[in-house]
C-alpha cells in the first residue's frame, strides 16, 4: 500500500468536511485570525459574506486532488 493510496482519501474527507462544514470552518479560521492579530486584520482578510464560498472552493480543490492522488495511486 503506497502513501498515494492514503493520502487521497484522507485528502477527499477533508474537502468534504470543509464543503458541509464550510460555515463552522470559515468562523473557527476567523475567530482564530481575530485572536492572532486583531478584530480589523481578521475583518479583512476573512470578510463573513465571501469566506464560506471560499472554503466551498478550496473543498472542490481537495477533492479534485484526493481523487486525482487516489487515481495515480491505484494506476500504478
Amino acid at each position: 500500500m503506497s502513501a498515494e493510496s492514503v493520502i487521497g482519501p484522507i485528502l477527499i474527507v477533508i474537502g468534504l468536511a470543509l464543503m458541509l462544514f464550510r460555515r463552522s470552518v470559515s468562523q473557527i479560521f476567523h475567530h482564530g485570525v481575530e485572536r492572532m492579530y486583531g478584530e480589523p486584520l481578521a475583518d479583512d482578510a476573512m470578510p463573513p459574506g465571501r469566506t464560506p464560498m471560499r472554503m466551498l472552493i478550496v473543498g472542490i480543490f481537495f477533492i479534485g486532488f484526493g481523487v486525482f492522488t487516489l487515481v495515480g495511486a491505484l494506476l500504478q
